[in-house]
């Protein structure tokens, strides 16, 4: 936040510009809102439901990596592969 507002400032606010970022920053644009939806969010209208889309999402992608990086045998027993040489 800028400095010169001095705590001035409605944080309530602040947490609402973040969240709307945040939902600008889809890696997909086709899941961007467009400008004129930002718009909207920026005076009060839709935000909350983006947010939680948004949140869904992020969870989403979180589960995906989440098992991507989980071994398919969950016994803590098994052994290390012994590679056949340098790839």
């Amino acid at each position: 936040m800028d400095a010169n507002l001095r705590g001035n400032c409605d944080i309530e606010e602040v947490e609402e510009l973040i969240r709307v970022a945040l939902i600008c920053t889809q890696r997909s644009p086709y899941e961007r809102p467009k400008m004129s939806e930002v718009v909207r969010m920026l005076e009060g209208e839709g935000l909350a439901e983006k947010w939680d889309e948004w949140l869904n999402m992020q969870e989403d992608i979180q589960n995906f990596t989440f098992n991507l990086c989980t071994p398919y045998d969950s016994n803590p027993n098994i052994q290390p592969d012994v590679l056949s040489g340098p790839r």
